[in-house]
């Protein structure tokens, strides 16, 4: 909240579109929208892991870091990560259970992170940008971030597979996808994901295999909103074109109506091979 106190001369006040009038003499207050910047991820020290109950090792194995470890303002810089065994990547708690992280800057997530089943959420993901987003097998993740993922990285390939507890999928809108394989095997993903720009795709190949928890509604919405197709619609908008012969693996979903008629042209526009449990 900012408060413009007791003005003296009348001032116009614009973002651009609209004009406001501040008139002298007078009081003003308006609300100033708080951004948070900080990728933050939730942690239980008490679940069976690499390190000790007291401990955690961070899941980066490159990347340039600044690490609030407790939530407190007590930064770490880790610069020129080395690896899963830099020394730096691993602290103590004086206490033990749920902790927030919160870090900044870049940096590679692997799958092969020794501490990865002690990460119980993503809260923000804010502006740290993911050179690798590699959350293959993270058995207790949940991600609860509603803000965007930044990467540079193309290939979503077994991003979040096995990861048996997502259900909300990351927003993915600022970025630009190649590869889905395998993106959300065995997890309990259920989301409408039509928001995806998947004009460079060219593989969803096992993308929800063994999965059986996405929901008709979903999935209709997911097909449409590939095709950028609203309800009613029998064709894409002109221009919207996506790759052909993409194979794409959506589980046990089924799709109905308007999702039908979306599902149709992408076998018969553009020759994707699809397997779901549609009859």
């Amino acid at each position: 909240m900012i408060t413009i106190k007791q003005i003296e001369s009348p001032v116009v006040v614009t973002d651009g579109s609209t004009d406001v009038n501040l008139y002298a003499g007078q009081t003003y207050t308006c609300e100033v929208p708080v951004v948070n910047d900080w990728f933050e991820m939730e942690i239980d020290t008490l679940i069976s892991a690499s390190s000790p109950s007291d401990s955690f090792i961070l899941p980066f194995n490159a990347g340039d870091l600044t690490v609030d470890w407790e939530s407190n303002g007590v930064l770490d810089y880790i610069t020129d990560i080395t690896g899963l065994t830099d020394s730096r990547l691993s602290h103590t708690y004086s206490t033990t259970g749920l902790k927030i992280i919160r870090i900044k800057g870049n940096g590679t997530i692997t799958s092969s992170a020794v501490d990865k089943n002690k990460i119980t959420s993503v809260k923000n993901c804010g502006s740290f940008v993911f050179t690798d987003v590699n959350f293959f097998g993270y058995s207790n993740l949940v991600w609860d971030a509603t803000d965007p993922i930044t990467t540079i990285d193309y290939s979503f390939s077994n991003a979040f597979r096995s990861a048996p507890n997502l259900t909300n999928f990351p927003n993915l809108s600022k970025c630009l996808i190649a590869s889905f394989r395998g993106v959300a095997d065995g997890s309990q993903f259920d989301s409408n994901i039509g928001y995806l720009d998947l004009r460079s795709c060219t593989d969803m190949l096992n993308f929800a295999r063994n999965v059986t928890t996405w929901s008709t509604a979903n999935y209709n919405a997911s097909l449409m909103g590939f095709l950028r197709m609203q309800a009613g619609d029998t064709a894409p908008p002109t221009g919207w074109v996506l790759k052909s012969n993409v194979p794409f693996h959506a589980g046990n979903a089924v799709a109905t109506g308007d999702g039908l008629i979306a599902r149709s042209i992408l076998i018969n526009t553009f020759n994707w091979t699809i397997t779901d449990s549609t009859p």
